[in-house]
């Protein structure tokens, strides 16, 4: 017990290689898969009745929208040219890797 709690392990691999321990990572990924979904459900459905809340037209409503939109973007711009790239197209050009 103790030299496996030594050992260093990350996410990206299995602790064990038993059925055991797959079904434990299947289960682990796949309730935090759901747990990531039901939360961008709930953001969705909350900017929806703010929505419905505010004046049909306006600065605020206008901000609002463009906050949403532009979620989880970046503008890259590299000698006089420019980008509007997802966090992850941009994580992905930079070698890294989302999961």
């Amino acid at each position: 017990m103790n030299r496996d709690a030594k050992q260093h392990f990350g996410l990206g691999q299995s602790l064990a290689r038993t059925p055991d321990a797959m079904w434990t990572a299947t289960l682990f990924s796949t309730l935090a898969l759901t747990l990531y979904r039901a939360l961008e459900l709930h953001r969705e459905r909350a900017s929806e009745e703010s929505d419905r809340a505010c004046e049909p037209l306006g600065v605020l409503r206008y901000r609002r929208q463009l906050a949403i939109n532009n979620h989880n973007r970046v503008i890259v711009v590299v000698d006089g040219h420019y980008g509007i790239l997802s966090l992850r197209e941009f994580a992905g050009l930079l070698g890294a890797e989302f999961v």
